[in-house]
């Protein structure tokens, strides 16, 4: 079987409580293919060496990664600490999801090069278009849109959570753009992907953080 392993070769293990090889379980194959050698044709230095060596790297390996799992545990531990630091700071992340509690909200985005026509949309939480807004054409960059709360036909929405997005095209086809979302970060949690800010009640991922202010 250490013969097979060595090969590449597929084993199965039929245990219920584990189906990955360990190294205790390597070590056993080795002392259980010692008992049941042949006496007059014994396993030779030279293979007996390998299989040693083989189970020194395998008990090497198992060391490197329970150390990477401690690093990994350390590294997510210091990111959940640094995004307490966040509360309270004014940041800019990507994104296209923001609160609208009133006033006009800006909306910032940046547009490719040679942007003929940009159209920018806002929704609701559940989709629906509320307002498309055309923008003419927009040289490359960043840019921002003063929106004054109100729909296409002119009524004033209510307070809630929307997004916006936008549609540029220029001579050789459509232009890429980006949205983003600022506000006061007001709240942390952590998820099994990592921190998770609040942007006025929004929650967005850390790593989505462009600007601090």
């Amino acid at each position: 079987m250490l013969d097979a392993i060595a090969a590449g070769e597929t084993i199965t293990v039929t245990k219920n409580e584990k189906t990955a090889m360990g190294k205790d379980d390597f070590l056993k194959l080795l002392v259980t293919q010692l008992e049941n050698q042949d006496p007059l044709d014994p396993l030779d230095n030279a293979q007996f060496t390998a299989q040693l060596a083989q189970f020194s790297s395998l008990e090497q390996l198992f060391d490197v990664n329970k150390n990477m799992e401690g690093l990994q545990s350390l590294q997510s531990s210091l990111n959940e600490a640094q995004a307490l630091n966040f509360l309270g700071r004014e940041v800019e992340a990507a994104g296209s999801r923001f609160a609208y509690e009133g006033g006009d909200k800006e909306l910032k985005f940046s547009v490719g090069d040679g942007a003929k026509e940009v159209y920018l949309g806002i929704y609701d939480s559940t989709g629906d278009l509320v307002r498309n807004e055309p923008m003419g054409a927009m040289s490359g960059g960043e840019h921002g849109y003063l929106w004054d709360g109100r729909d296409g036909n002119g009524n004033i929405m209510p307070f809630g959570t929307y997004s916006f997005e936008l549609a540029a095209s220029g001579d050789d086809g459509p232009v890429k753009t980006e949205t983003f979302i600022a506000g006061r970060v007001d709240g942390v949690s952590y998820g099994s992907a990592g921190p998770v800010l609040s942007i006025d009640g929004v929650e967005i991922d850390s790593e989505d953080i462009i600007k601090i202010k």
